[in-house]
C-alpha cells in the first residue's frame, strides 16, 4: 500500500537523522573527556583515534544484529518464489531505459537536494565557530539537536501528509512533497547564512533540515513508486549509487569551488547561499519536469483507444 509505504521509508531514515545528530552531540563531551582521562587509553592511542575505534566497534556491533534479524516469510511462499525469478538487472535496465527521462530528471532533482544538504552539513558548523564565536560543544550540541529534530519531524511529518494524499486520490503526491521539500531546504540555507541573530540561525537551520527530512523520505520512495514493487531494492541502490554518492562528495568541496572561482564571493557565507539558490532551482527545475512527465503519462492512459 503506498500510504504506509512512503511512511515505512520515512521511518527507515529516521537512522540518518538521528544518527548524525547524536554523533554531534556525543562527539564533543566524548572527545573532552578522553582528552582529560588519556592517561587511561591503551597502548598510547591519541582521543580522537581512540574515538573513531570506539565508533567502529559500535558498526560492527551493528553488523552483527542484523544477522539476528529473521526476515519474515511470505504467506504464499509458492507465489512468492515464482514471482522472484523475474527479478533480474536486465530487467531492472529495461525498465530504466522505457522510463529514462522520469528516472532521469527525479535523479538529477535528487542530487541537487543532496549536494545542497551536505553542503549545509560541512559548512554551517564551521561558521557557528567562525562567525559567532560558538564553542566545538555548543555546534555540536545545538546544531546537532536542529539537525536531528527537523529531519526526524520533516521526514515522519511529510510522509504522513504524502499518504493521506496518496490516499485521497493525489497520483503526483510525492513530488509535491518533494517540491515543498526544496523550498524548506532553500529558503532555511539561504536565511541562515546571513542571519545576525544566533537564535534566528538555528530556526532557519531547523527549516533546512526539515526540508531535507521530507526530500530524503520521499526522494526514495517517490523513486520505488516509478518501478514495479519487485525493483524497490534496486531502486534504492540506484539512489545511493547516483545521488547520495554525487550529493556527497560535491557538496562539501563546492562551497570553498565557489568561492575561489567567483570574484564577487568573498566568503563562506556567501558560496553557501549561492550554493542554496543554484541548487534549489537546479532540483525545482527538474522536479517539475518529472511532474509534466507524469501527467502526461497519466493522460495518455486515461485516453480511450
Amino acid at each position: 500500500e503506498p500510504a504506509r509505504q512512503s511512511f515505512a521509508v520515512a521511518v527507515l531514515t529516521l537512522s540518518a537523522y538521528i544518527g548524525t545528530g547524536l554523533s554531534m552531540i556525543i562527539g564533543g563531551p566524548a572527545l573532552i573527556a578522553l582528552e582529560e582521562h588519556s592517561q587511561f587509553i591503551p597502548f598510547g592511542i591519541s582521543p580522537w583515534r581512540f574515538l573513531y575505534l570506539i565508533c567502529g566497534a559500535l558498526g560492527v556491533i551493528g553488523v552483527f544484529i542484523l544477522f539476528l534479524i529473521q526476515d519474515p516469510k511470505p504467506e504464499n511462499s509458492g507465489q512468492d518464489s515464482t514471482s522472484t525469478q523475474h527479478i533480474t538487472f536486465g530487467g531492472f535496465l529495461r525498465a530504466c531505459l522505457k522510463m529514462r527521462w522520469r528516472v532521469s530528471a527525479m535523479l538529477l532533482a535528487l542530487t541537487g537536494m543532496l549536494t545542497m544538504a551536505m553542503a549545509l552539513g560541512a559548512w554551517m558548523p564551521a561558521m557557528l565557530l567562525r562567525n559567532y564565536g560558538w564553542s566545538e560543544q555548543q555546534v555540536g550540541i545545538q546544531f546537532g539537536l536542529c539537525a536531528m529534530l527537523g529531519g526526524v519531524s520533516g521526514g515522519l511529518g511529510s510522509a504522513k501528509i504524502v499518504g493521506m494524499l496518496t490516499q485521497n486520490g493525489v497520483a503526483s503526491a510525492p513530488i509535491y512533497g518533494l517540491l515543498a521539500g526544496v523550498c524548506f531546504m532553500g529558503l532555511g540555507t539561504f536565511f541562515a547564512t546571513f542571519t545576525a541573530l544566533e537564535p534566528i540561525v538555528l530556526i532557519f537551520v531547523f527549516m533546512a533540515m526539515l526540508g531535507f527530512g521530507a526530500a530524503l523520505a520521499l526522494g526514495i520512495f517517490a523513486l520505488q513508486a516509478m518501478f514495479p514493487s519487485q525493483y524497490s531494492a534496486m531502486a534504492v541502490a540506484i539512489y545511493l549509487l547516483v545521488p547520495v554518492t554525487i550529493g556527497s562528495s560535491l557538496g562539501p568541496t563546492a562551497v570553498p569551488l565557489i568561492v575561489n572561482m567567483f570574484s564577487w564571493v568573498d566568503d563562506t557565507a556567501g558560496a553557501l547561499a549561492t550554493l542554496s539558490i543554484a541548487m534549489s532551482a537546479w532540483a525545482l527545475l527538474w522536479l517539475f519536469s518529472s511532474l509534466k512527465l507524469e501527467q502526461d503519462i497519466s493522460e495518455l492512459s486515461e485516453t480511450p483507444e
